[in-house]
């Protein structure tokens, strides 16, 4: 039960970094629908720009609301099980507490597979940006405009995205063992969260989009990097906790339940 929910938890926030890299900017108004492509013609995936890129767009990514949505998938998927729904009868806030207790697990867990991963995106920057244009897209998102873009694609993803699809999985009785993620899904969920993020934007901020784009056309360059970027991060989507994660995992949770229950 935990392992294909750790998978979907990972593909929610795969598919958010796939939005912030590879088309939100792009949505903007009086943008030009064919942005010349240029591949940068000596690719140098170890220069720290493609780092700091990565680095810029992790940091306003909200991980609180990932991981608060994650738990109470847990949570749901948990009390589908007549054991611990027994449990749960007799001993109130147990399921919570499990969870709870389960979360800095999984949080090491994603951190260790984005860093697992975190040299095939900087190849894949390097293969279509040049150290330059990619100093140009950290300044971008580490700007007030940047931040909010990334800050509200993230909530749409933990919201919107894999997690609805896991609890349609729970209520149907799927053996979630057998659950994988698809290239289809990711850009489904893609394509949803880049329009709530453009939805949710003033006319102003769409304009400011707008000529940040031909100012730097770094920005129109992301599109293109959509297809690659998409197998990358439905890669990612199916990864699994490791042997020591899992044993970890299932601790967390038997002691906080054996906690919970001598209370």
């Amino acid at each position: 039960m935990i392992r294909p929910t750790a998978r979907f938890v990972m593909a929610a926030l795969a598919a958010a970094a796939l939005l912030l890299l590879s088309g939100a900017p792009a949505t903007a108004q009086n943008q030009p629908a064919d942005p010349p492509v240029r591949i940068s013609p000596a690719p140098t995936p170890d220069h720290p720009s493609y780092g700091d890129l990565i680095e810029a767009i992790d940091a306003s990514v909200n991980w609180d609301t990932f991981f608060d949505t994650m738990t109470a998938a847990i949570a749901r998927e948990y009390a589908q099980v007549p054991e611990i729904a027994a449990l749960e009868k007799e001993k109130p806030g147990l399921i919570d507490a499990a969870v709870r207790a389960m979360r800095p697990v999984f949080e090491s867990f994603l951190a260790r597979v984005e860093d697992d991963y975190r040299p095939r995106k900087r190849a894949l920057l390097a293969r279509y940006l040049t150290p330059s244009e990619a100093e140009d897209l950290t300044a971008f998102y580490r700007s007030p405009l940047g931040m909010k873009i990334v800050d509200h694609a993230s909530r749409s993803m933990a919201t919107d995205g894999f997690l609805e699809d896991l609890d349609q999985d729970i209520t149907s009785g799927k053996d979630l063992s057998e659950v994988q993620v698809t290239s289809e899904q990711v850009a489904s969920d893609f394509d949803k969260a880049v329009r709530s993020t453009t939805g949710a934007m003033s006319e102003e901020e769409l304009a400011e989009l707008a000529r940040l784009a031909a100012e730097k056309p770094a920005l129109l360059k992301l599109a293109t990097i959509r297809g690659e970027m998409l197998a990358l991060q439905t890669q990612m989507a199916n990864e699994e906790p490791n042997a020591g994660e899992i044993g970890a995992i299932e601790q967390a949770a038997i002691t906080a339940i054996e906690e919970h229950i001598g209370k």
